[in-house]
């Protein structure tokens, strides 16, 4: 299961990157990513709280499958989607 989530979050990772570098402007690339870094950072904070709860009040091990399920189910539906093909030139 970690292997399967390793990848998908990999692909995901890539795909919005290449998606990121591809669509934005070149004089607003720097700008963007400094959003895109600092968003992810301020965010974090929520999702531990959020993970916490969950993990006091949900078994560990149902939680894990259900994030490997999310993303599998994420991964395979943006596998699909046309302008996702385009922009890995499948």
């Amino acid at each position: 299961m970690f292997f399967i989530d390793g990848l998908c979050l990999a692909v995901m990772g890539s795909l919005l990157q290449t998606s990121m570098q591809n669509f934005v402007p070149s004089d607003m690339r720097s700008k963007v990513f400094a959003f895109e870094n600092a968003l992810s950072s301020a965010l974090m904070p929520i999702g531990m709280i959020f993970a916490g709860i969950l993990g006091t009040r949900i078994q560990m091990n149902k939680i894990i499958f259900a994030d490997y399920a999310i993303f599998l189910v994420l991964f395979i539906y943006l596998s699909f989607l046309r302008c996702v093909k385009e922009t890995i030139n499948i």
